[in-house]
């Protein structure tokens, strides 16, 4: 192996298709010549998952950082990290100065909801209009603290 790159996928209640390519990375990374190292993994194999998500929004990236222990790392592959870990983790990863790709599966980046859409059509109010308010005022992720909770972590 050259090297080992990390692959970070919040996975899905139900798997889909982020999840066969969060699969299928790990297996042309090596083919490549490069050891995955699958972070929630590691991180579940510690203990609670959703503990060391909010320990890392609170600024305790510790779970985190005993992942990279001693793995020498080369860069980052990220999957579905908006809004679980988001503006947070992206901070740490800057901190830390480990080069990362992200694969956008969905249209989270302008969309709270990650589907454009509103009332069964197409939605492109925020992609031609974005505003911090508009999903918390059109209720984009059908309930309020999730629709003001996205909306803070798109416009961060």
């Amino acid at each position: 192996m050259i090297g080992r790159v990390g692959i970070v996928h919040v996975p899905y209640q139900i798997p889909g298709g982020e999840e066969a390519h969060a699969q299928s990375l790990r297996a042309v990374y090596a083919a490549l010549g490069l050891e995955p190292v699958d972070f929630f993994r590691e991180l579940k194999a510690r203990g609670n998952l959703s503990a060391a998500f909010s320990a890392l929004s609170r600024g305790n990236p510790e779970e985190w950082e005993r992942v990279l222990e001693g793995k020498q790392i080369k860069f980052l592959h990220l999957n579905n990290i908006h809004p679980h870990l988001g503006p947070a983790f992206l901070r740490w990863i800057a901190e830390k100065k480990i080069p990362a790709l992200i694969t956008i599966h969905n249209h989270r980046f302008f969309c709270t909801n990650g589907l454009a859409l509103y009332n069964g059509s197409e939605c492109k109010a925020c992609k031609t209009a974005p505003n911090l308010c508009r999903p918390i005022w059109r209720n984009c992720n059908s309930s309020l603290p999730k629709s003001l909770y996205h909306s803070l972590a798109l416009k961060e």
